[in-house]
């Protein structure tokens, strides 16, 4: 082996090493929060989480309109009573372990408000027995599709050994047909922040690509418009329009593709926000 070639090795045996370590990283992060993508159920209640089925049955169900993976939480309307969900054993003992501080608490959802129903989230620290800081989020502006969000934390003194987490589906009442539907949980920077969304569109690089099942079409608005979202063959042929003029609020959204009815090759999709057309490609490989 001569030295370039014992170079180039060294260095892909560390970017191989690197990836490994954010890999373990990353999952050290999300592993904090209680099955945060919500796949684990028993008995119909997500496992490591308190909810409403104890007082209203039905009012937190499984969902398999995910985010990712195959499950995500469903919280409903029931009887006037809106579904919650929060960490914990039970309602008096909702904090888990989690040594060290951070930004936000991120995650996903879709909001269906029926008359000003909307998600509530609420994180709370404690350093021993004392309050540390605290984060949340809420919405009452429906959307059918994932919208990612953040519980931007203030007010840590100390050193964070222990969070409670809780999400609720506001209402009063709380009408028929309203819910939201929450998945992949994990702590991180304060994306959703006005601060964080560009002055223009951003269309980001679809993923997997190239996509053999689902392929993810990820876009951010800064500020509110009527939203289209199509894709097309190459010729220009119109596939599928997976949004027709929604109104959308500020912010970062994603939609999943089922590709696997696609023959291989290159496709085109666009996102048009008031009439302003962006367009990316993405390729179907099987």
């Amino acid at each position: 082996m001569n030295r370039a070639d014992y170079d180039n090795s060294k260095f892909n045996i560390m970017k191989i090493i690197a990836a490994i370590f954010l890999s373990f990283v990353t999952a050290i992060s999300i592993a904090q929060i209680p099955n945060p993508s919500f796949e684990n159920w028993t008995a119909g209640n997500p496992n490591g989480w308190t909810d409403g089925n104890s007082i209203v049955p039905g009012t937190t169900t499984e969902s398999n309109n995910a985010h990712a993976g195959t499950h995500a939480c469903s919280l409903n309307s029931s009887g006037g009573i809106g579904g919650f969900v929060q960490t914990g054993t039970s309602f008096y003992d909702s904090y888990f372990h989690q040594p060290g501080n951070f930004i936000a608490l991120n995650g996903w959802y879709i909001l269906n408000s029926v008359s000003g129903e909307g998600i509530y989230v609420t994180v709370q620290n404690k350093a021993g027995n004392s309050s540390n800081g605290s984060g949340n989020f809420q919405s009452t502006i429906s959307t059918a599709v994932y919208k990612q969000f953040s519980a931007c934390m203030s007010g840590e003194t100390a050193t964070t050994d222990s969070t409670s987490i809780s999400i609720t589906l506001t209402g009063s009442p709380a009408h028929a047909g309203a819910y939201v539907i929450i998945d992949d949980l994990s702590f991180g920077p304060c994306v959703n922040a006005v601060d964080n969304i560009a002055s223009d569109v951003t269309l980001e690089p679809s993923y997997p690509n190239p996509a053999s099942t689902i392929c993810n079409i990820i876009y951010s608005i800064p500020i509110p418009g009527n939203v289209s979202v199509s894709l097309y063959d190459l010729s220009g042929r119109k596939l599928e329009t997976l949004l027709d003029g929604v109104k959308q609020t500020t912010g970062r959204y994603k939609i999943p593709v089922d590709v696997s009815r696609f023959a291989n090759g290159i496709y085109i999709y666009t996102v048009t926000v008031d009439g302003k057309t962006y367009s990316q490609k993405l390729s179907v490989v099987r």
